[in-house]
């Protein structure tokens, strides 16, 4: 569950923060203000769904749990990724159109996703490497068509190179975190410390990728364990008899995935189980890395260069502004109150030298 949550956590504020998708989306608005309140609604939606996403996993297990369609003897499907259509199409198969529907609404997500994606990456090839590299050329609305379909045709292309790397969910979590969060990270060092520059975020980053691809590609000789599930599934001349009920199904023998490590019976882990992390942790390890690696290299670049580059308050982030405002009116008031006491200081001082020579002088007389 915690994996589930930091890993969102960073997916989302990524997006939301340093997408260029959705940052194009904020801009179709009028104002910030109406841009502000898109963004807030669309948190309650947002959460809804990712619950909704894992209660439906939940839904699906216990719904094949007894009867394993990825290890029945006549399995209908081949990957676990074809759980959800295979869940919809033998759940909702006596409702007729419904399946289609269902099937057809995931599609029409997906390609509204991919088609946010080709544009964005559309505006930012003109805008930030043609313009620039280009200044004569004329970018028309056919040269960006021209950089949508060549963008649409790598993505397709990379559909089937992620679909040869395994299991396609596991990919995209792999690959969302590898970017999302030194992405992320690299936004929060820039509106929240005065200390970043470029060679240390660029040093943070390259490190961050370096190891998260390291965890996350390396050859494991520990594959990832499933919960457990039973291979029992009725045939249809016991569907007939109704021979076969759930008493018979609960108390079946054990059978689970073929790849996975779980067992009955406990084991010693050796180094290589010790040596494993969740493809889920990604990219809180990616996050935090370019973090503190990014931060503290930029502070060492700093010594080395003997000077920092001030970064304007319009620059950070409202949350540190007003930090650093506060901050400045109480060394201010630190400040003020020293100086009055050391003037109130110096006046009783001179008061006190009055006094004493007054009375010497009355002593006097």
């Amino acid at each position: 569950m915690f994996s589930v949550i930091a890993h969102g956590m960073i997916i989302t504020m990524s997006e939301y923060g340093g997408s260029q998708i959705q940052v194009q989306r904020l801009r179709t608005l009028k104002n910030v203000n109406k841009s502000k309140l898109a963004a807030f609604l669309s948190i309650p939606m947002l959460v809804s769904f990712h619950l909704l996403c894992c209660l439906c996993g939940l839904i699906i297990y216990a719904y094949f749990r007894f009867c394993d369609p990825l290890t029945s003897p006549d399995s209908p499907i081949e990957a676990a990724d074809q759980l959800l259509p295979y869940f919809i199409t033998s759940t909702f198969s006596d409702l007729p159109g419904l399946p289609g529907l269902c099937i057809s609404g995931i599609f029409s997500a997906t390609l509204s996703t991919i088609s946010s994606t080709t544009n964005s990456l559309t505006s930012v090839t003109s805008e930030d490497f043609l313009k620039p590299i280009f200044p004569g050329l004329n970018v028309t609305v056919f040269h960006n068509k021209i950089i949508s379909l060549v963008f649409g045709a790598l993505c397709v292309g990379v559909t089937f190179l992620v679909a040869s790397l395994g299991h396609l969910v596991r990919m995209s979590i792999v690959i969302g975190g590898l970017v999302n969060a030194p992405n992320l990270a690299v936004f929060l060092l820039a509106a929240c410390t005065t200390k970043a520059n470029e060679e240390g975020v660029i040093i943070g980053m390259l490190i961050s990728l370096a190891l998260s691809a390291y965890l996350s590609f390396i050859p494991n000789n520990k594959p990832y364990a499933f919960l457990p599930l039973y291979n029992e599934c009725p045939s249809s001349e016991a569907e007939e008899s109704n021979s076969t009920t759930f008493s018979t199904l609960l108390h079946s023998s054990e059978n689970i995935y073929s790849n996975t490590t779980f067992s009955p019976s406990s084991k010693q882990e050796t180094e290589d189980d010790l040596f494993h992390l969740s493809y889920m942790w990604i990219s809180t390890l990616a996050l935090f890395t370019c973090l503190i690696v990014g931060y503290f290299g930029s502070v060492i670049i700093d010594c080395l260069r003997g000077k920092s580059i001030e970064v304007p308050r319009m620059y950070l982030s409202p949350i540190r502004t007003r930090f650093f405002e506060k901050q400045s009116n109480t060394d201010e008031q630190e400040c003020k109150y020293k100086a009055t006491y050391v003037e109130f200081d110096e006046r009783s001082s001179e008061t006190g030298i009055n006094v004493t020579h007054k009375t010497q002088r009355e002593t006097h007389l």
